[in-house]
């Protein structure tokens, strides 16, 4: 199993878990995660949208061959940008040249 993790709080609110019968899309390929994907899902509020295939569990048991595929807005799983370092300034190095030697 791959999981990709949401790094902020909307992302969790608009991520929800599909179960599809099979491991392979229509097309022959498997499930996998850092894909994206278009889905259709009055309930949740998806009207054709574009998410992002996070995490994919495949499964195989009395209930058949099973793959959880679990989705949210691409833009959930961008890296927060690094904030600026705080702090005291270091003052500038003084560092001796060969000009300074004959001055």
């Amino acid at each position: 199993m791959l999981t990709l993790k949401p790094d902020n709080g909307r992302a969790r609110t608009d991520e929800t878990t599909y179960v599809v019968q099979g491991w392979r899309q229509g097309n022959g390929t498997l499930w996998q995660p850092n894909q994206r994907v278009i889905v259709f899902d009055p309930v949740c509020g998806f009207d054709n949208t574009e998410l992002l295939v996070s995490e994919v569990t495949f499964t195989q048991d009395q209930n058949g061959t099973l793959t959880e595929i679990r989705v949210g807005p691409p833009d959930a799983y961008l890296p927060e940008p690094e904030a600026p370092a705080r702090g005291k300034r270091k003052k500038p190095e003084y560092r001796r040249t060969r000009s300074d030697e004959y001055d």
